[in-house]
């Protein structure tokens, strides 16, 4: 008797091939908010360009990859709402669409990359921001 091989994380279901421009979106995002992090409005409109830009490319896909989960929804739903007994409403409402944006983005992200893929972008990002965080040391120590 010969027992198959067994490939450990497949589910019996193929996804579509590695999307570069996916994961291209993703290392940009990333980036974004790595400048968000740094104080810079800048890397906020990055990370909503990218995937707005993405969004509009592919409008029928990234529709079916939002609403694929829609307990998902329950929490920036809940943070909408919130946005009825707050004191300040303005801050909340605030808080609650980067919230939805960033569930909307993740879903998409998702969809698109495979895990594997999804760290690749990141791993990318992240050394990326370190080196622009080690060239603007080296040119402050210029100056």
């Amino acid at each position: 008797m010969r027992l198959a091989a067994s490939n450990p994380g497949h589910s019996g279901e193929t996804k579509p091939p590695s999307d570069r421009l996916a994961w291209i979106a993703t290392v940009l995002c990333m980036v974004g908010l790595i400048v968000t992090l740094a104080g810079s409005a800048v890397g906020a409109l990055l990370f909503l360009a990218v995937w707005g830009l993405m969004a509009a490319a592919r409008v029928g896909r990234c529709l079916r990859l939002i609403f694929r989960s829609p307990g998902l929804w329950l929490v920036p739903a809940f943070a909408f709402l919130s946005v009825l007994w707050a004191e300040t409403q303005g801050v909340t409402l605030r808080a609650a669409i980067e919230l939805a944006l960033t569930v909307g983005v993740a879903s998409l992200t998702s969809g698109f990359l495979r895990p594997r893929e999804f760290v690749s972008a990141m791993s990318v990002s992240l050394l990326f921001a370190r080196f622009c965080r080690w060239c603007s040391a080296a040119l402050a120590s210029m100056a």
